[in-house]
C-alpha cells in the first residue's frame, strides 16, 4: 500500500513538472522556450577617488593607520589591540572584555583622589557631543571605536 502511494505521488509530481505552463503577457516564454534578453546596460561610472592611506609608527612603537575619505563629514577612529578573549587564562576568563569595556566608563578624579561627581564617563561625553562609542572583543583582537560628524 505504501509503495502504491509513493508511486502515485511520484507520478503526479512528474506529471505536474512536465505540464506546460500557460504564458502570461509578462512572461518571457515563446512557444515553450525562453527568450534570452541581453543584459541591461552598465550604469555610468561615478567619479571616485581612492582612499588616501598613511601609516606611521610612533616612538612608543604604536602603529597609526590613517585612511581618509573626503566624501562625507564623518570622523571615525578605532583603536585595535592585538589581544582578544582567547588570550585570557582559565582563571582570568573575561578579563580582556572587562578591561576594554571599562575604557569608555572611566571617570576623572581630582588631585586629592576624590571623584568629580558632576563628571560624566568618557562614553557619555562622546554621546553628548553627538558621537557614538563602541567596543568589540573577538577571539584574537579587541577594539574601541569613536565616530561622529566633523
Amino acid at each position: 500500500m505504501k509503495r502504491l502511494g509513493l508511486v502515485l505521488l511520484l507520478a503526479a509530481g512528474i506529471g505536474c513538472a512536465s505540464a506546460p505552463v500557460p504564458a502570461s503577457p509578462a512572461s518571457p516564454v515563446v512557444e515553450g522556450t525562453w527568450v534570452h534578453a541581453p543584459p541591461p546596460e552598465a550604469l555610468p561610472a561615478s567619479a571616485s577617488t581612492p582612499a588616501r592611506v598613511t601609516v606611521r609608527r610612533l616612538a612608543t612603537g604604536l602603529r597609526v593607520v590613517i585612511v581618509e575619505h573626503r566624501r562625507r563629514p564623518v570622523v571615525a577612529t578605532r583603536l585595535i589591540f592585538s589581544r582578544g578573549a582567547a588570550a585570557d587564562s582559565d582563571e582570568d576568563g573575561g578579563l580582556t572584555y572587562t578591561a576594554v569595556a571599562m575604557v569608555g566608563d572611566f571617570y576623572e578624579k581630582k588631585a586629592t583622589g576624590e571623584e568629580i561627581v558632576e563628571e560624566k564617563s568618557f562614553r557619555h561625553l562622546i554621546s553628548d557631543a553627538g558621537g557614538a562609542y563602541s567596543f568589540e572583543v573577538g577571539l584574537d583582537y579587541s577594539s574601541v571605536g569613536i565616530r561622529g560628524f566633523a
